[in-house]
């Protein structure tokens, strides 16, 4: 509609998939087996949601659907944002974050997140607010840590 960036525009799990399969450089799927009933091949953001899936990234939202319009959260974010990433799963004994504890089930996908700087010059006050809508200011920030890890910029 316009062309305005517009940061504190919410981002939903479909735009999601889109921003981690081009971060990783998933090729978006062509051929039709969809995982989601509610993404099916038809669908515009069905090669982008169905990379995620064959990659192992997401197993959707649960009773089969991805949820591809709801909003995306912060943690649901990052676990797709590590889950990309390849990177190894951690569990530390006492929570980073004051809004995380040890029972939140994004728990080690954000503190795995945080280990790999994944959130870094982001979170503020000793919270990572998990639970809310991502922005597409979060979703630019990630990506750019990512870039920055991957190529060493730190």
């Amino acid at each position: 509609e316009n062309l305005l960036f517009d940061p504190a525009a919410t981002v939903t799990r479909g735009i999601a998939a889109v921003i981690v399969s081009r971060l990783f450089d998933l090729a978006p799927v062509a051929d039709c087996h969809a995982s989601f009933s509610d993404v099916p091949c038809t669908h515009p953001l069905y090669g982008y949601v169905q990379a995620l899936a064959d990659a192992g990234i997401t197993a959707g939202c649960g009773g089969g659907e991805y949820c591809v319009d709801d909003l995306a959260t912060r943690g649901q974010l990052a676990a797709f944002i590590v889950g990309g990433a390849g990177w190894t799963l951690v569990t530390p004994a006492a929570p980073s974050y004051s809004d995380v504890p040890a029972s939140h089930p994004l728990y080690s996908f954000i503190e795995t997140g945080r280990e790999n700087r994944l959130f870094e010059d982001e979170t503020t006050g000793g919270t990572f607010r998990p639970d809310e809508p991502s922005t597409r200011a979060d979703a630019a920030m990630f990506s750019y840590n990512v870039v920055r890890s991957r190529y060493s910029l730190w």
